[in-house]
């Protein structure tokens, strides 16, 4: 086995997670390399995610960064989810 690290390859890494309401529980289902924070970036990421999940997605509540490429692109993806801001900013 080969591992390997690289801190220059990609310019942020993201990670979107679901929330279980039965147990309460916070599980990572896609971990998302970016070469940038462009809001084609956010678009294409976001489709991509839609169509991996034959477009299930059905949020009622995202919470993401204060940033304008992710709500603008969540607001277009998925209209009627509530923007919340990013959690870990409000802790």
């Amino acid at each position: 086995m080969f591992t390997d690290g690289s801190f220059w390859a990609f310019y942020q890494c993201i990670v979107l997670m679901v929330s279980d309401a039965a147990s309460g529980a916070i599980v990572p289902v896609y971990y998302l390399l970016t070469t940038g924070k462009a809001l084609a970036i956010y678009r294409k990421m976001m489709n991509l995610i839609n169509e991996s999940t034959e477009r299930r997605l059905r949020p009622a509540n995202i919470a993401c960064d204060f940033e304008q490429a992710p709500i603008g692109t969540i607001t277009s993806q998925f209209g009627n989810a509530r923007s919340i801001g990013c959690m870990f900013h409000f802790k």
